[in-house]
C-alpha cells in the first residue's frame, strides 16, 4: 500500500478492439476526447486558486495548442471563474512525477492486457476512478475491477 502521500489515480482504459476502424485512423481525435471523459472525473470544483495540469509531451505545437483549448472549453464550467488553468507538456524523461505516472499507467496495462496485477494491487487504494471505454462484449469474459 502507497502512504503518506496525498493523490489519487484516475484510469480511462481504452478497448481498442472496439474502437471503430475511422477512429483508429485519428488517434489525435480519441486522445483528446477520452482525455476530456478522465479529466472530468476530477474533483477539479475543489480548486480555489488555480489548476496546473501537467502532460507528457508526446503532440507537436498546433496540437497541443488544440488540444489545451478543447480541454479548456471542456473544463471551464467545474472551476470557478478566479481559477487559474494552467495546462503543460512536458519531456517525462525530466518530470518525475510524470515517470511515476508510467509506473501507474504501467499497471494498469498489465492488469488488463495479462492479467497480471502484482503492482496494480500495491496501489489500488488510490485509485479514485477506474473505466473501460468501449467495454468488451457481455459474451466476453466479464470486466472485474
Amino acid at each position: 500500500m502507497v502512504t503518506g502521500i496525498h493523490f489519487g489515480i484516475y484510469a480511462l482504459t481504452l478497448n481498442k478492439e472496439r474502437l471503430f476502424p475511422h477512429l483508429q485512423e485519428n488517434k489525435e481525435v480519441v486522445y483528446n476526447y477520452l482525455s476530456r471523459l478522465l479529466l472530468e472525473q476530477l474533483p477539479f470544483e475543489n480548486a480555489d486558486i488555480s489548476v496546473h495540469l501537467v502532460l507528457d509531451k508526446r503532440k507537436s505545437k498546433p496540437l497541443i495548442r488544440e488540444f489545451n483549448q478543447y480541454v479548456e472549453r471542456a473544463l471551464r464550467h467545474k472551476l470557478a471563474l478566479n481559477v487559474l488553468l494552467r495546462i503543460t507538456h512536458e519531456d517525462s524523461k525530466a518530470n518525475p512525477c510524470l515517470q511515476a505516472v508510467d509506473l501507474f499507467c504501467h499497471g494498469i496495462y498489465k492488469k488488463y492486457e495479462s492479467g497480471d496485477s502484482i503492482w496494480y494491487d500495491i496501489f489500488k487504494g488510490k485509485v479514485r476512478y477506474e473505466d473501460i471505454y468501449l467495454p468488451p462484449k457481455k459474451e466476453s469474459v466479464p470486466y472485474k475491477p
